[in-house]
């Protein structure tokens, strides 16, 4: 990790162009790898193993009911037309659908200050969680000074675990490198397997 160029060595700040290393461990040995990185890196009472964070985004129809709720309109009518709008849309395609729909347009000049107070809430964080697999290691130098996980990033404590506070994609950017360790099914299926093998036929 110390070799690559980037905001850790003083570099351009310029997002990385390595995505991240995937392995594939059999899924019951998942917990192993990460204890074990733990044992290998957080030495000397530093801390530089942590995963990686989650953050869900307000998208339109959950925007759209929580705003609703707030101005106090029918959930049975937010649903009913919740119905009729895409979870992915944008703005723009909610704009669409009422120009082509009379129900929706109608719909939303009824509710016109639900639909002001929307557009700044959509695609905000919502709500924060762990990276089901994405561990990183911080290098144990930067620029000559010694670091742990707190120095480079913002940290926060969930479940026990140290997590970032920005996304694995963010942290992929300024240049550290992510780790996913995917548990694999199939992988503990193929151990299980030849430790039968052996059992029965040595």
């Amino acid at each position: 990790m110390r070799g690559r160029k980037g905001v850790l060595e003083g570099g351009s700040c310029q997002p990385s162009r390595l995505r991240g290393v995937d392995v594939d461990f059999p899924g019951n040995r998942r917990d192993e790898i990460k204890a074990y990185l733990e044992a290998r890196y957080n030495k000397n009472a530093m801390q530089r193993v942590f995963s990686a964070g989650t953050f869900t985004t307000e998208k339109i129809r959950s925007v759209i009911k929580d705003v609703a709720r707030v101005h106090k309109v029918s959930t049975g009518v937010v649903e009913y037309y919740n119905k009729i709008i895409d979870e992915g849309a944008s703005w723009t395609d909610v704009m669409k659908l009422a120009f082509e729909n009379k129900k929706v347009r109608d719909y939303i000049q009824r509710n016109y200050e639900v639909f002001e107070d929307i557009l700044p809430l959509l695609w905000q964080p919502r709500s924060a969680g762990i990276h089901a697999s994405a561990v990183i290691v911080v290098p144990e130098y930067i620029k000559g000074q010694q670091v742990e996980c707190f120095d480079v990033l913002p940290i926060r404590k969930m479940d026990g675990l140290l997590v970032s506070e920005i996304s694995g994609n963010d942290v992929d950017a300024i240049g550290l490198l992510k780790n996913d360790i995917l548990g694999i099914v199939e992988l503990e299926r193929i151990s299980d397997i030849l430790q039968l093998i052996k059992e029965n036929y040595g």
